[in-house]
Formats: structure tokens, C-alpha cells, sequence
């Protein structure tokens, strides 16, 4: 998981703008003067959109692996804020982004904290909200996907509604846990080896600036006015920023796949060119004509819809005849050759069974042994 500290590129929400004036013009000035570039997160003009921390993708690396969990927390559950819990679909597509979205797992963004060891942190309540799964295997989970060294899980304060641990300690570069503020001045927002940190007006002010300039003395912090403003609401400057590496951002925008996941398999609209080029590619080792992955590729989409809508049966060898057959529709003069056609199902059925968690659609099965080759002759349409 990227730490704060290789983040260049700030995005704020527009209801910050719109709804908190001074305090807007407060952090961006911190911002400039720092030369921290910043950006607006479209479709969040609402109050209820201010807490991007939150809902949006987790950073995994700078090459543009994105990490996006379930955004369903308990405290959100009442119908009444159902406005909560923004439609992400718009969002991405205005940023130009493509996260591997885990809905089989919920998180919070801002229950996510990681060190300059890779070690991340979480508070207890993801075991409440991931019931279904034992303990060791959803930190086996979060480890792999977060590209984490280890996950450290801290005891939840229940009087806190929201169990982040953003809420409730920093880490200093030497691995030091800091806890002994109060949560409005814990939640700050780190960019590089800048600290952008809220001022209360208060005489704890002071105190409190000393103690992260000792935990970080590499960072100059800057103080923040208006934060109030948001602590009331039961936020902080880092529950309303999203922070991200300039580098990660454009790689994501153009989609550099990741080679654990380069696509999700369950998402009916990830089936681009380039990200199942990615999966091929991965275990094949060699490019193919664009021609070739162009065909191939409606081919795929075809037999995907055709599983997902008729909830059919999922085996490598129905994969591997309805592939031939809408090649054969589209009268392509790639892929003839059945051998290599099953030698890329086979690789693609292994993928999408290796993935944790995502299972085919109901009744649906995976068959690990094919039939004898002259079985299947006959269903062939070469």
C-alpha cells in the first residue's frame, strides 16, 4: 500500500469549495505554499459526498493498482442514509479510472493506515463487518491485496461510531504510534514530507503542532484554520481528502494493469482489449495480433453475457465451444486451431478460479478434469 509519503497529488471534494469556504481557502493556501498539486473529485457538490477518504479507491502502488472495497459500514445501514453512499460508477469515469473493485469485502478508507515498512493497520471492526469469513483468512485477504508486509489490527473504541483508525492514531517514520491527541489533531493529511494539520484556535493548538513536528522531523507542517467546521460533523482534513501519487494516477488513467489482478472476471463491463490482453499475456508470455485479440475478445464477452444472463453452467470445455463457436460467427480467421484456444481458456479458468472469494454465477461449477478430447469432437464447429 503506498504510504503518505511518496503522495504528490491531493483531490478534494467540491462540497469543500461550496460548503466550507474558509476552510477551503485555508488548506489550499497550505497547499500552494507547500507546491502540493490539487484537484476537484467530480459529482461530490453535496454534503454528503464530503468524506472521499472513505469511499474511494485505497492506492496500492505508483503503478496505478487501485484497491476498491465495499463502501457499506454499518453506521450508513438506516435507509435514511442511503444519500450517503455515492454511485462510484460516474466518479471513475470522470477521473478516468479503473479500480479492481473486492465488493465481497468491506472496508473504509479511512480505516486504513500503513507505515514506511509496508505494515498496515486496521481497527477490530473489520471482523465485525466480515463476519462470514475467520479472522485469519480475511488478514490473509487484506495482506495480498493491499500488497501489505503485515496487517497490524488495533482494539476498536466502540464509543466511536466509526471505528477508523485514522481517528485515532498516526504513525511516525520510525514506526512510532502516536495517540496521545485528540483525534482532530491525529487526523491530519500528509503529502510527501508535508503535514497539512488542523488549528482549532484552542491553547492545545501549540501542544499539539510540537508533538507531530517531533514524531516527523523530516515534514513541515502547516496549520489549517476552520477545521472545526468538519470535527463537528464528525470528520477531519484526512476524512475529506483523497491523496494519491501523480504517477499512480496517470498509470491508472491509462490502465497499466496489475499483473495480480488485471481485470475482475464478475464485472460485466471489464472486458476491455488491454485488460484481457493482461490476463493472456500474463501466462502466455507473448503479444497477439490485435486482430486476433479483437475477435477473441468478443468472443469471450459473448459467452460471458450469454453465462451471466442464463446462469449457465460454468466448465473450461463450454467456455472453450462457445469461444470456437462465436469465432466462428464472426468468420475470424484466427484461433482455427483448437489446441490454442483451450491452452487460453485454460489459463483464463485458472486465473478466474484463483481469485479469492469471486465465484462464477449460480449453478455454475468449474470441471478440474475435461472430457477425453474425442468426446467433444462432434460439438466443435471446426
Amino acid at each position: 500500500m503506498l504510504h503518505d509519503s511518496q503522495t504528490d497529488l491531493v483531490f478534494l471534494p467540491k462540497a469543500l469549495r461550496l460548503h466550507f469556504p474558509r476552510l477551503y481557502k485555508s488548506l489550499t493556501r497550505a497547499l500552494n505554499a507547500a507546491q502540493v498539486e490539487y484537484q476537484e473529485i467530480p459529482r461530490t457538490e453535496s454534503k454528503t459526498r464530503l468524506w472521499v477518504r472513505d469511499y474511494m479507491p485505497i492506492t496500492v502502488d505508483t503503478h496505478g493498482d487501485l484497491a476498491q472495497f465495499l463502501y457499506s459500514p454499518d453506521y450508513l445501514l438506516a435507509p435514511r442514509y442511503k444519500k450517503y453512499k455515492p454511485d462510484m460508477e460516474p466518479i471513475w469515469d470522470e477521473l478516468g479510472m479503473s479500480p479492481f473493485r473486492y465488493e465481497d469485502i468491506t472496508l473504509d478508507g479511512g480505516n486504513v493506515l500503513t507505515d514506511k515498512r509496508g505494515n498496515v493497520y486496521m481497527t477490530d471492526k473489520i471482523f465485525l463487518e466480515n463476519d462470514f469469513v475467520e479472522h485469519k483468512r480475511l488478514l490473509a485477504e487484506f495482506k495480498h491485496r493491499l500488497k501489505a508486509r503485515s496487517i497490524k489490527i488495533v482494539h476498536w473504541d466502540k464509543s466511536d461510531i466509526y471505528g477508523h483508525v485514522d481517528g485515532m492514531m498516526a504513525i511516525a517514520d520510525d514506526g512510532t504510534l502516536v495517540t496521545d491527541l485528540s483525534w482532530e489533531y491525529l487526523n491530519f493529511l500528509r503529502v510527501g514530507n508535508n503535514i497539512f494539520m488542523a488549528q482549532l484556535g484552542e491553547p492545545s493548538d501549540e501542544p499539539a503542532f510540537e508533538r507531530i513536528r517531533a514524531a516527523f522531523p523530516d515534514c513541515t507542517v502547516y496549520p489549517v484554520k476552520y477545521v472545526k467546521s468538519l470535527t463537528r460533523l464528525g470528520g477531519g482534513l484526512h476524512c475529506a481528502t483523497w491523496n494519491t501519487a501523480k504517477r499512480a494516477y496517470q498509470n491508472i488513467k491509462v490502465f497499466k494493469p496489475s499483473k495480480r489482478h488485471p481485470f475482475n472476471p464478475f464485472d460485466k463491463d471489464a472486458f476491455t482489449e488491454d485488460r484481457l490482453r493482461a490476463v493472456v499475456e500474463y501466462y502466455e508470455g507473448k503479444k497477439l495480433p490485435d486482430e486476433e485479440w479483437s475477435a477473441f475478445n468478443r468472443a469471450f464477452e459473448a459467452y460471458w453475457n450469454d453465462l451471466w444472463d442464463n446462469e449457465g453452467y460454468f466448465s473450461f470445455w463450454d467456455m472453450v465451444h462457445a469461444i470456437h463457436a462465436n469465432l466462428a460467427r464472426q468468420e475470424s480467421p484466427y484461433f482455427h486451431e483448437r489446441g490454442r484456444v483451450s491452452g487460453i481458456c485454460n489459463d483464463m479458468m485458472d486465473y478466474l478460479m484463483s481469485i479469492p472469494h469471486l465465484i462464477p454465477p449460480a449453478n455454475s461449477a468449474y470441471e478440474e478434469d475435461p472430457l477425453p478430447e474425442q468426446d467433444n469432437a462432434h460439438d466443435l464447429p471446426f
